[in-house]
């Protein structure tokens, strides 16, 4: 008897390699975002502090000053959030990641599963049909015995 076709389990977990896949994907993208954001405020960060700067050299109200410290701490606490959020991102990169390195493997051990198995059988078979050549065989070269 054929032993069983790995054939479905083999599609089944290509299916799951290939979402882990799209979601690793998903997750890289989501992290470049966050990297692009933390980046963007880093900048603008950097102009307000620059800029400060030089409304303190020519002279600035209080008022003035204080919105520039409001928006400063503002900005620090966003950059902040991003950090955290960035950290977090590249924390699901890496489960993605492990994921679908974890999926293909099994995909892989799967294959060569099935192709061991796909071996043996052909070894089965090859060897039940020289055992039937065989047997045809010697009963070609027996004397036919006539009863008359």
């Amino acid at each position: 008897m054929k032993p069983f076709t790995l054939t479905p389990v083999l599609r089944y977990r290509q299916q799951l390699e290939e979402t882990a896949a799209l979601r690793l994907a998903k997750a890289q993208r989501e992290m470049q975002q966050k990297r692009e954001q933390s980046e963007q405020l880093e900048a603008q960060y950097s102009r307000l502090l620059s800029k400060l700067e030089e409304d303190q050299s020519a002279g600035i109200t209080v008022d003035n000053l204080l919105r520039y410290e409001n928006h400063i701490d503002w900005l620090k606490q966003r950059k902040d959030e991003l950090a955290a959020q960035l950290k977090a991102a590249r924390e699901n990169v890496r489960k993605k990641r492990d994921i679908a390195i974890g999926r293909s493997r099994d995909r892989q051990v799967l294959e060569k599963l099935k192709e061991k198995q796909n071996r043996a059988w052909n070894l089965y078979i090859e060897k039940k049909e020289a055992a039937q050549l065989d047997e045809i065989a010697v009963l070609s070269h027996e004397p036919k015995h006539d009863d008359t």
